[in-house]
C-alpha cells in the first residue's frame, strides 16, 4: 500500500507511486536539478519506477556530472559510487573500455580516501563548499574525536 502524492489517496499498487515519483524526477531533471538528475539516472539504471534503460541512465549521470563543476566534491566517495554506477551501465551495454575507465576513476577516489589525512582534507574542502553530506561527515568525525 502506498500514498499517491498527486491526490493524497492510499493505493494498493505501490509500483504506481514509484512511477509517479520517477515522472517527477524527469521534470525536475529536465529543468537542471542535479539531484533529480542523479536520482533519475538511478531509476533508469535499476528499473525502479521506470523501464530500465542503461543508455538513458548514462545520459542523466553525465548531465549531472557535467553540471557539477566543483572538483572538490568530485573527489568524494559519493562520486566514486556514481562512477561505479556509470561503469555498471557501460558494462551492461557491452562497452568494456568505458566501464574500466570509470571503475579506475572510482578506484582512484577510494584509494585516496584510504589515507585518513587525504580523506579528511577532501571532506573538509567539500564541506567548505557547502556539500551537506560532507559537513555531516565532519560532524561525525568531531563526535568521534578524529578531527
Amino acid at each position: 500500500m502506498g500514498i499517491n502524492p498527486a491526490d493524497g489517496e492510499i493505493s494498493e499498487d505501490i509500483s504506481q507511486d514509484f512511477t509517479y515519483n520517477a515522472q517527477d524526477y524527469i521534470e525536475d531533471a529536465e529543468q537542471g536539478d542535479t539531484a533529480a538528475q542523479f536520482i533519475l539516472a538511478e531509476c533508469y539504471k535499476d528499473g525502479k519506477g521506470i523501464e530500465q534503460d542503461y543508455a538513458k541512465a548514462l545520459e542523466w549521470y553525465k548531465k549531472a556530472l557535467n553540471a557539477n563543476t566543483n572538483e572538490d566534491e568530485k573527489q568524494t566517495t559519493f562520486f566514486a559510487a556514481v562512477y561505479k554506477d556509470i561503469a555498471e551501465c557501460y558494462q551492461n551495454l557491452k562497452e568494456n573500455k568505458k566501464s574500466i575507465e570509470y571503475l579506475k576513476k572510482a578506484q582512484s577516489i577510494y584509494e585516496s580516501m584510504a589515507d585518513p589525512d587525504t580523506r579528511l582534507n577532501w571532506i573538509q574542502k567539500a564541506a567548505d563548499d557547502g556539500l551537506i553530506e560532507a559537513q555531516e561527515d565532519i560532524d561525525k568525525l568531531k563526535k568521534e574525536g578524529k578531527q
